[in-house]
């Protein structure tokens, strides 16, 4: 029995390849890119195009999220002297520094590490818990 491997044609180079040439992708409905493993590795961005793109992102969700543009976010953080407004910390966690805005009026507030920007959304910005929770810390901190 002559079984073949069905042939798929790549969208760079424009040649017919085996599937087995094609990295897979499952969001594809044949489940392989359309690019063939060579015309990928030949057009792959750079790191410094990935980085300065990554940038770019970053600074267009700040604003799109928060309303920070970039001077009102380096204005913001030298304001507070390169520090977290609510812990002090100079170590911006995780990520980059967060823009911290209020979600019903918009409002921009101040410059965030990711340890309390992350704590104030759990806690749902709400001043009632955060205040229980200080209560909370208050009754076992004896």
């Amino acid at each position: 029995m002559n079984k073949r491997l069905p042939n798929k044609k790549c969208s760079t180079c424009k040649k017919k390849k085996y599937l087995k040439d094609f990295s897979k992708n499952k969001n594809r409905p044949d489940g392989r890119h359309s690019q063939c493993r060579v015309c990928r590795s030949k057009y792959k961005p750079s790191p410094e195009s990935l980085k300065k793109n990554r940038e770019r992102l970053r600074v267009w969700n700040r604003f799109k999220i928060s309303g920070f543009t970039q001077e009102d976010f380096d204005s913001k953080l030298k304001e507070q002297n390169y520090r977290c407004a609510i812990c002090g910390t100079t170590d911006s966690g995780r990520s980059d520094w967060c823009a911290d805005h209020d979600h019903k009026t918009k409002q921009k507030r101040g410059v965030l590490c990711h340890k309390c920007n992350t704590g104030l959304g759990l806690l749902q910005d709400d001043i009632d818990i955060l205040c229980s929770a200080i209560d909370y810390l208050k009754h076992y901190t004896k």
